[in-house]
């Protein structure tokens, strides 16, 4: 018989989570455009940085492998 109300209450468990997520959603009152184009935004800035990076050292390793042929 306990083991049937164990059962019953973690079956109860995720109903009691979802509503409690869901309110904490409600009083938060997330402005999600504006954050997902911050976060595109730094995305973006991220990504020109490291296309440049790798830009940077294929130049250098470019100029070394003609250098090294040259020679």
């Amino acid at each position: 018989m306990n083991e049937r109300s164990d059962l019953q209450s973690s079956k109860d468990l995720p109903t009691g989570l979802d509503t409690v997520f869901a309110e904490t959603l409600e009083q938060l009152r997330f402005d999600w455009p504006e954050s997902l184009a911050v976060e595109r935004i730094r995305i973006g800035i991220a990504e020109i940085g490291a296309a440049i990076v790798v830009l940077a050292v294929l130049t250098v390793l470019t100029r070394w492998v003609i250098f090294a042929l040259v020679r």
